[in-house]
């Protein structure tokens, strides 16, 4: 339900958007950045009542990215999924024809020109952080595979 008030304010946001190319980025990355802080909150909470379960699995986005298959082979290996050829070959599919930025590279927006700053980003994902990142932290063996934080990056 909250996903889907997230997903309407921000296409209303965006057909609003009249300006240039850079308002509609200010638009869309102001909405974004409540996407993620709504989503963050979920998964915290989910995280705080399966504590103990092993039915969550956390992929930090960078390594998913950089390492699809080793990720995938780690997922269904953790729910105790049988991997087949045929999975593999779909997601490999799927991969090779929906790069990321096939369409062009997004504009960038500066966190001020959002009304944010880092303070507020850390604060905003501080919770996300402890509960989240530390369990990736703790299945990290090396240095290759350890998370970043959310609003650590420049």
């Amino acid at each position: 339900m909250a996903l889907a008030v997230v997903r309407s304010a921000f296409y209303l946001a965006l057909s609003d958007c009249q300006g240039s190319g850079e308002d509609m980025a200010r638009v869309h990355a102001a909405a974004s950045y409540r996407y993620l802080c709504t989503n963050a909150r979920a998964l915290v909470a989910l995280q705080r009542k399966l504590k103990g379960s092993s039915n969550l699995y956390v992929v930090q986005y960078e390594r998913l990215l950089a390492e699809p298959f080793a990720c995938m082979r780690e997922i269904y290996e953790k729910f105790e999924i049988p991997l087949t050829d045929e999975a593999l070959a779909h997601a490999q599919r799927y991969i090779k024809g929906n790069k990321q930025h096939s369409h062009g590279r997004p504009t960038k927006v500066a966190i001020s020109e959002v009304g944010l700053s880092r303070e507020q980003i850390e604060d905003d994902f501080r919770e996300y952080n402890a509960e989240l990142l530390s369990q990736q932290q703790s299945r990290s063996a090396s240095p290759r595979n350890a998370p970043g934080k959310v609003g650590k990056h420049a």
